[in-house]
């Protein structure tokens, strides 16, 4: 049986064509085939031809091809192969060693880029941490010499000082941007070792703390860490890219870091622009 047909329309006017919602349907349906390769050509402005396919109630069903199913298997199969990497258990009796430790105390100067539900802000910042007591001060201005905020966090609870209207509209914002930029920079190592497995070329150790479960991806040799999941439950709270390190009086420094917040729907770049480390509260 010869499934090729041709279809006609009615045409209102010389240049324009009004139909139905099923129309509409049908034109989608027939630009969404294109996209992914079924052949169709339009021979004239009143006429469609299909090779393989069965139009009814202004849809395109299957009729004998199976161009489409094979398109979709071949595709999954070669790009489903190159992004799915399995996890493979790991039994790990100590926590990675790398070769550069990140410095207890420091000061920085550094920029900031802020991304809020399409609004975008840049600042200049500097930053007072102390990692080993878990406290920074952070100052933040616009370029142009507006406050944008002071935060505090000590004993792990954020203090804002101030915070212009941007950082307050939404209720936790400013504590919450606290929190995160002590994700950043505090805990570089797992403090302990609830699960680990190798992901491709990443080593990935989970640590659980207060409800909180939290992923460390390392790669390299020594391992390198670069990035962190904070997950609860089993919904993503934030994650954490460092994108760029740099090696200063023998510490491994942040000079980049994204993070993006899935609770505010924030994300939040940290450039470093200039770094003094405080050798004088390293402890032997």
């Amino acid at each position: 049986m010869n499934s090729k047909f041709i279809f006609k329309f009615p045409m209102a006017g010389k240049n324009r064509c009004r139909f139905s919602n099923g129309w509409k349907h049908f034109f989608q349906c027939l630009e969404t085939h294109d996209a992914i390769g079924i052949k169709h050509r339009l021979t004239t402005p009143s006429k469609v031809w299909f090779s393989g396919r069965t139009l009814r109630s202004g849809r395109i069903l299957r009729s004998t091809s199976h161009s489409l199913l094979s398109t979709i298997c071949l595709s999954l199969l070669l790009t489903g192969c190159a992004v799915f990497q399995p996890r493979v258990p790991l039994e790990l009796t100590e926590l990675p060693r790398p070769a550069r430790p990140a410095p207890p105390a420091f000061r920085a100067v550094q920029s900031v880029v802020f991304s809020f539900y399409g609004r975008t802000m840049t600042g200049i910042g500097v930053l007072s941490l102390d990692r080993e007591a878990r406290t920074f001060e952070l100052s933040c201005m616009t370029p142009m010499g507006t406050k944008l905020f002071d935060l505090r966090m000590a004993d792990d609870q954020p203090d804002v000082l101030f915070a212009l209207p941007f950082f307050t509209e939404k209720e936790g914002f400013a504590e919450a941007v606290a929190r995160d930029i002590a994700r950043v920079y505090f805990d570089p190592d797992p403090p302990q070792i609830s699960r680990a497995f190798r992901k491709g070329e990443t080593l990935v150790i989970e640590s659980r703390t207060n409800d909180i479960n939290v992923e460390y991806s390392y790669e390299g040799t020594p391992p390198e860490l670069m990035g962190k999941r904070f997950i609860q439950g089993r919904a993503l709270e934030a994650q954490i890219e460092y994108l760029q390190t740099f090696e200063q009086d023998g510490f491994r420094c942040i000079g980049e870091a994204k993070l993006k917040s899935k609770i505010f729907g924030y994300q939040l770049t940290i450039r470093t622009k200039e770094l003094n480390i405080i050798h004088e509260m390293v402890t032997e």
